[in-house]
Order: structure tokens, then C-alpha cells, then sequence
């Protein structure tokens, strides 16, 4: 009797009545019909008489259907419709399986959504289908891009915290997909240890659509050689589900082992643990290759590090007279240069000096006299200079802005070194906002006012 351990106890018992009436020992035969009749006890009766008549190639699947129902009236007598209304049925089980199970609808219908998204449809569609009774676990599937799974997967700094990826891809047109999840996939254990152990990224391919977007992503992330080989077998719809175990090694993919109806939940279990052992020892292979290969490179990094060490001591050796006598005559070229600098740059200011006493020579002999306090046409400024003294003077209104401009000067507080700002708010640049050539009655100047002086 094939493994129905996945089956609820109303299931089993279904599954009993049927074999007991229809007198057959394949209990798979009447999982698969029971299944594809919705657990319809007197449907699957029906369906398995007519598929037996025309397998045994007699005149009328209705008569031998009946026949098969005088036999066992004290089961079946309320079986529902006629046999005449019945879908004739080409040949054989397998194609009557094939044309009632098309109507099962994917778990995951293709869209252009993002895939988090559909494989949130995918896992409410899982568990409302599989996961609903008591006995059955819901596995931990991972709900964001294969690229992303990846990462999680395999992209730790720590190897010690990476993971294998395990692909569940799914066909709900296949035989198998009931068996597989409720006795395997659902199983307690092995969802343990598939959340504790793996990465578990699920995908549907029932539609052809999200089959070719499944290619895609894996082409995208460059997982080029496994998506060939997982086309080659996508091709059976039979052979789905398939639980696929995969490892990177550096920057290329691997499948560990692989799963499918063909496995019991003991060898599957047997073999996910076989499958992460092989991982960790791939893993330490790999982590021990890098750990010799940095060990080579650091041999050979010291050696060569000792070897320019070496050759640098004998050049320093062969340099050391040579570089100390430029050093010498370098030192004393910069003391020369910089000597030379100075004397120039003071005899310069020593100039500078000079044209600037000339000039304040020039400009005393030009100023006008400072009128007398009690003359009425005169203006005071006070001058608040920047080392903090300050200073007035007194000019006449007919004075014009550049008198006392060359008056500053003779101060030593030239427009070129030096700007200057009067007491309104805000301050005015004098120089900018006054015709320095008018005088201070054309441009209504106060008659006290406190000049600012700002080194530029």
C-alpha cells in the first residue's frame, strides 16, 4: 500500500470504502480518484467502473458500470447520475486523470507584479490548499526577489552564517503535487529543517508565463548553467514538484541534490540533511583553499617585501654620499635663496616706504587748513581707526570727500589698504557711494559725523 500518511483520517477512511467496494489493493489508484473527485465517494465509485469496462474492452461502459453496482448495491446504491450522462472517457487512467485535473488553478497566477507579491498570492494560495488541517505544517518560504535570496543565502561575511538555496517549484498540473507537499514538504520535520538550514524559495509554474519569468530571474542572476539544466527537465510536467538544493561556489551555481514524488518523506529528510552537510564541507573545502591561497599570497608578499627591503638598503647605501652632498648644497642654495628673498623684500619695502612718505609729503603740502571749531561752515569727523584710537578733524563744506580721503592717507590709511564707512544704519562705503571729487555741502554731510576705518 503506497504511503498516504499525509492524508487526514476522513481521507483515509474514503480511501478504505473505496478499495473495499471496488474490490482493488492500489490504494494510490483510489488516493487519485477520490482526489480528482473532490472526495466524492459515489463520483470516484463511477469513474473507476467506467475507466475498468473500457480497459477490459467490453460493448458498454454503462452495463458493466452497473453490473459492478448490482454487485455492490449495499455500498453505492444512492450513486448519483446515469452512466449515459457521463464524459465518455478516451482510454486508460492516466488521461482521464490528465482531463480533470486541468481545472486546478495554479497557485500563482501570472502579472506584472513584483515578485514579493506573487509569492504572497503563492503562499495564501499554498496554505489555504494544503495547509489547513491539523497535520500539515506550513513551510517558511521566502517572500522577496531570487536576487535577494541569493544574498541572504550565500552573501555573509561570515561563511559560517551562509546558507544552502533551496528552490520549490511547483506544478499544479502534475499527478504528484498533492502527494509531495502534504507527505514531504509539509512534513513537521522537514520544515524545520528547512527553515533552520536552508533558504526555501518557492515558485509556481503552471502557467508557461511564470515558468519563462523563473528562467528569467535566474538568467538575471547569473545562474545561466542551472536554469538549462532545470529547463531540460521542466519539460515532463510529471516530474514537478522537485525541491532543488543548490550551492555558489566563488561566482558559480551548483545543484546539490534534488527531490521530487519519487521520494519518500524519510529519504527526503535523509537526503536534505546529506544535502547540508555536503554544503558545509563545500564550504570548508572552499574557506580552507582561501585560507592557503592567502597564506601563498602572503609568503610570497613577505618574500617579495624582504627582497625590496634588501634592494633598498643597498641602494641607500650606494646613495647615501651622493643624496647628503645635494642635500648640503640644496640646504644651502634655499638659504641663499631665501637670504636673497628677504634683502629684497625689505630693501622693497624700503622703497615702498619712501614713495609712501613722499607722497604723504606731497598730499600735507596740498591740504587746506583745518578750519577754527567756531567757524560756521565747517564739519567734524570723528575717525574711529582699526587699532582701536580714534581721531577727528575738522574740514569746510567747500572741502570736497577726497580732502579728507588724502587726509586719511597722510594717517597712513590709504583707500588702497583700507575702507571706510560712516555712522548711518546700515554703513555706507564712503568711497562707493559718494562723489569723493564733491564736496561735503553738495552731498548734505552732517555736520558731526564718525567715520569707520576697516583694514581691507
Amino acid at each position: 500500500m503506497a504511503n498516504l500518511d499525509f492524508l487526514t483520517s476522513e481521507e483515509k477512511e474514503k480511501v478504505q470504502q473505496f478499495m473495499e467496494i471496488t474490490n482493488t489493493k492500489c490504494a494510490e489508484t483510489a488516493h487519485q480518484l477520490l482526489s480528482d473527485s473532490n472526495w466524492r465517494l459515489d463520483s470516484a465509485i463511477e469513474t473507476f467502473f467506467i475507466v475498468s469496462s473500457i480497459d477490459a474492452g467490453e460493448p458498454s461502459a454503462s452495463d458493466q458500470s452497473n453490473s459492478e453496482n448490482n454487485r455492490n448495491v449495499g455500498f453505492v446504491e444512492n450513486i448519483g447520475e446515469s452512466h449515459d450522462n457521463i464524459q465518455e472517457i478516451s482510454a486508460g487512467y492516466d488521461s482521464d486523470w490528465n482531463a480533470s485535473h486541468t481545472i486546478r488553478e495554479p497557485l500563482m497566477t501570472f502579472s506584472d507584479q513584483p515578485v514579493p507579491d506573487q509569492l504572497n498570492n503563492f503562499i495564501t494560495n499554498f496554505h489555504e490548499r494544503y495547509c489547513t488541517s491539523p497535520d500539515t505544517t506550513m513551510p517558511t518560504f521566502y517572500t522577496d526577489t531570487l536576487q535577494n535570496a541569493i544574498d541572504i543565502a550565500f552573501g555573509h561575511e561570515n561563511e559560517n552564517l551562509c546558507r544552502p538555496l533551496a528552490l520549490f517549484l511547483n506544478n499544479e498540473k502534475s499527478r504528484h503535487t498533492e502527494n509531495f507537499i502534504k507527505s514531504i514538504l509539509c512534513n513537521t520535520l522537514v520544515c524545520e529543517f528547512l527553515r533552520e538550514k536552508f533558504v526555501l524559495f518557492p515558485w509556481d509554474t503552471t502557467e508557461e508565463l511564470n515558468k519563462e519569468r523563473l528562467f528569467q530571474m535566474m538568467i538575471d542572476s547569473r545562474m545561466r548553467a542551472v536554469c538549462d539544466e532545470l529547463a531540460d527537465f521542466a519539460r515532463s510536467v510529471d516530474d514537478f514538484p522537485v525541491l532543488v538544493i543548490m550551492n555558489r561556489k566563488r561566482y558559480s551555481f551548483e545543484i546539490i541534490s534534488q527531490f521530487n514524488w519519487r521520494s519518500d518523506v524519510n529519504e527526503a529528510f535523509e537526503g536534505l540533511h546529506e544535502a547540508f552537510d555536503k554544503f558545509k564541507h563545500e564550504q570548508l573545502v572552499e574557506i580552507s583553499k582561501e585560507i592557503e591561497r592567502k597564506k601563498e599570497r602572503e609568503i610570497f608578499d613577505q618574500q617579495r617585501a624582504d627582497y625590496d627591503a634588501s634592494l633598498q638598503a643597498d641602494l641607500e647605501k650606494k646613495k647615501r654620499k651622493v643624496e647628503n652632498k645635494v642635500m648640503e648644497e640644496k640646504e644651502k642654495n634655499v638659504k641663499e635663496a631665501k637670504d636673497k628673498v628677504q634683502q629684497e623684500a625689505e630693501e622693497e619695502k624700503v622703497k615702498e616706504k619712501e614713495k609712501e612718505d613722499q607722497k604723504i609729503k606731497i598730499l600735507l603740502s596740498k591740504l587746506p587748513m583745518e578750519p577754527e571749531a567756531s567757524d560756521p561752515t565747517c564739519v567734524t569727523v570723528q575717525f574711529r581707526f582699526p587699532d582701536g584710537t580714534q581721531g577727528s578733524r575738522r574740514f569746510l563744506q567747500s572741502d570736497s570727500i577726497q580732502t579728507m580721503l588724502d587726509y586719511l592717507t597722510t594717517e597712513r590709511y590709504s583707500p588702497e589698504q583700507c575702507r571706510f564707512f560712516n555712522s548711518e544704519f546700515p554703513r555706507k562705503d564712503i568711497m562707493k557711494c559718494y562723489d569723493c571729487h564733491k564736496n561735503f555741502g553738495d552731498v548734505n554731510w552732517p555736520k558731526r559725523e564718525t567715520v569707520w576705518i576697516v583694514l581691507n
